[in-house]
C-alpha cells in the first residue's frame, strides 16, 4: 500500500514537473511571436516614414499589418492548445 501511494506521488510530481517546463516553453513560445509582431511594427511605421504617397502605403501597410495579427492570433491559439 505505501508502495502505491509513493509510486503514485512520484508520478504526480512528475507530470507536475513536465507541464511547468512545457508552460514556460509555451510562454517562451509566445513571447517570440509578439516580439516578431512588435518588430513588423516597428518595419510598417518606418516604411511609412519613407513613403512618397502616404495614403497608399497605408492602405498596404495596414493589411500587411492585419494579416500578421491574424497569423499571430492563430499561432498564439495553436501553442496554447497544445498545452
Amino acid at each position: 500500500m505505501k508502495m502505491q501511494h509513493k509510486k503514485k506521488k512520484n508520478i504526480i510530481a512528475f507530470c507536475e514537473r513536465a507541464m511547468r517546463t512545457e508552460e514556460l516553453e509555451a510562454d517562451k513560445k509566445s513571447i517570440f511571436k509578439l516580439d516578431e509582431l512588435k518588430s513588423k511594427k516597428k518595419y510598417a511605421y518606418r516604411e511609412l516614414e519613407d513613403a512618397e504617397n502616404k495614403m497608399l502605403k497605408i492602405d498596404d501597410v495596414e493589411n500587411d499589418l492585419i494579416e500578421s495579427v491574424d497569423n499571430i492570433e492563430n499561432d498564439l491559439m495553436e501553442i496554447e492548445m497544445l498545452l
